[in-house]
């Protein structure tokens, strides 16, 4: 009797296993949906209220802003550099994402929200198609959306989300990725559609990124390393050839870009920088793994190579603990790491984290074919409670790092502070103090500059900026000469030492130093902006200030109201003609 009354308050053994249990592999496709889209908004939603740098955004969407709203200048994205209005040693192809902000100055100009709306919605489709692909390449289901969530919590990717051209990855990934599962589909329905969705966007990837241009190498070894199937013959040549149009035709539009120099380097001189820079491949890995020191101006002087090191000991561990199920896959998925991110050390020596963000898929791809981690089983409550905790981890260094990005003022101290190697942290800091008339603390940065490298370029005309703000006219002078001999073809310095230069009463040297900027660079705005004030008001020549005012509206731009009423309202105007 005493058995009977107590087995119900002992079920069996395995009725209680069974009521622990958790099938994810059951989940909803939806319910991940849910997690990756609210993952994404509880780090990332704060980033909606942060403002401009100061650095490349500024240049991009302030000094740009008159060219992009005008959607008349929609030809002339496929023409210019991403920069526009100055000119730049390489050419930069993005009219895909200039056309984006194209759309984005269509709905605000007056604040940067608009831009991280945009960037947390691409990072949130990466995300997502990451699962999908994933999928795709028979991960299972509860993998694949592990993977897809620690992708979008991933403190590596926070700078490409926050920081608005950080974008530039994000887009491209995008891309990359919406064009690779479309040659997946292609490749499994063999039907004509999905390959015709692939060209379309490895071509907008195309001029989104040069790094695109890894894509058709990833497919053909995908097809024939990975899955070594057989494609008849005249496919494969259809497919080629499609390429090599689609190629032809990004180096048509490419070669359009108007410029009037282009600093080309011989093939051994790129070989010998990708050399030297080859071993920032271990720092990105080790900030996969240990996403501890990340900051604005990541380089190999400032920062350790030994959490990548340990990362590489740790992945060869868990190698050679039990062979992966595929190991063609891992290998192919550790080929796209490494392909889409050879090109950054073309040139350079910074190595900033969001141009990981494309390359970082394929160490995904690559992990998860790692016994070790197809092992997961989150129908335990130790596995489940092991990835929330590293979800929660992952999501507070995202944000910290995030904050970095916050405004001018965090960006450019975070920078003076984590990245002293760099010429751009001092000059970013400088620039602020500048800026706020603080020039005592602006020149103290620049010394300790200049003590650390005398042949930075930029610092020598920040410092005649603040001899100029002193009416140190010689000083300023000397300064700026220095800024130009060492980099002649940067036009801030014949703009800022023209302003010294009217300041002084020194009229003539400040319009012939104005002109040489445009000379260097018929497209840029801000000189033709000086030169056409300066006949207006110092010289008395509306006519010459007009002739000026109308290069800037033959470049798509809008002449400001003012600037155009001094001339029309001159009482010399036009009699010159007369």
């Amino acid at each position: 009797m005493s058995e009977i009354v107590g087995s119900p308050s002992r079920p069996p053994q395995r009725e209680v296993e069974k009521t622990r249990h958790i099938d994810l592999g059951s989940i909803r496709d939806s319910y991940i949906y849910s997690i990756i889209i609210l993952v994404a908004l509880i780090i990332y939603g704060n980033s909606v209220t942060y403002q401009y740098t100061y650095s490349d955004d500024t240049q991009l969407l302030v000094v740009n802003q008159e060219f992009l709203s005008n959607f008349a200048n929609f030809p002339k994205l496929f023409t210019t550099d991403v920069f526009i209005s100055i000119t730049n040693p390489q050419v930069f192809y993005r009219p895909f994402l200039n056309f984006l902000f194209m759309l984005e100055l269509q709905v605000s100009k007056d604040s940067p929200a608009i831009f991280h709306v945009t960037n947390i919605l691409l990072h949130i489709a990466c995300s997502l198609l990451l699962f999908v692909v994933l999928k795709q390449l028979n991960v299972s289901k509860p993998i694949a959306g592990m993977a897809a969530v620690l992708f979008c919590a991933h403190p590596l990717n926070a700078s490409a989300v926050v920081w608005i051209p950080g974008r530039n990855d994000t887009l491209l990934t995008l891309l990359v990725l919406a064009s690779f599962l479309m040659f997946l589909r292609a490749l499994d329905t063999k039907r004509l559609l999905p390959l015709i969705g692939h060209f379309v966007l490895l071509f907008l990837a195309l001029l989104t990124k040069e790094s695109a241009l890894m894509l058709p190498i990833m497919c053909a070894t995908y097809v024939f390393i990975v899955r070594r199937e057989r494609i008849p013959r005249a496919t494969t040549v259809s497919v080629s050839i499609a390429y090599a149009i689609l190629l032809a035709l990004w180096v048509c539009l490419r070669s359009m870009v108007t410029r009037t120099f282009e600093v080309h380097q011989s093939i051994v001189s790129l070989v010998v920088s990708w050399l030297n820079n080859s071993p920032a491949f271990i720092l990105y890995i080790g900030k996969a793994l240990f996403p501890f020191n990340l900051s604005i101006y990541p380089n190999l002087a400032d920062h350790s190579l030994i959490p990548g090191v340990i990362s590489i000991l740790l992945f060869v561990a868990a190698f050679f603990l039990r062979r992966p199920s595929s190991m063609r896959q891992m290998c192919w998925g550790l080929g796209w790491f490494f392909l889409f991110l050879a090109p950054t050390f073309m040139s350079g020596i910074i190595f900033h984290e969001h141009r990981a963000y494309s390359a970082f898929i394929g160490l995904f791809i690559a992990v998860t074919q790692l016994p070790l981690i197809q092992s997961i089983d989150f129908s335990k409550y130790r596995h489940l409670l092991a990835f929330l905790a590293l979800i929660t981890a992952f999501s507070v260094l995202a944000m910290v790092h995030s904050e970095k990005f916050r405004d001018r003022t965090a960006y450019a101290t975070t920078a003076y502070l984590k990245d002293p190697s760099i010429d751009a942290s001092y000059t970013s800091l400088a620039g602020l103090f500048l800026d706020e008339g603080n020039d005592d603390s602006a020149e103290r940065v620049l010394r300790a500059a200049i003590a650390r490298d005398s042949s930075m370029k930029v610092i020598h005309r920040m410092l005649g900026d603040v001899f100029a703000n002193r009416r140190q006219y010689a000083l300023a002078a000397r300064e700026y000469e220095t800024s130009i001999r060492l980099d002649p073809l940067q036009l801030y310095n014949y703009i800022n030492y023209g302003k010294m230069c009217l300041s002084a009463g020194r009229l003539d040297d400040a319009a012939r130093l104005w002109k040489r900027s445009v000379m260097i660079s018929p497209d840029f705005l801000l000189g033709y902006y000086y030169l056409a004030n300066f006949y207006v008001h110092a010289r008395n020549d509306p006519d010459s200030a007009m002739m000026y005012a109308k290069q800037i509206q033959q470049r798509g731009v809008t002449v400001m109201p003012e600037l155009l009423h001094a001339i029309q309202d001159n009482p010399l105007y036009g009699k010159r003609k007369q």
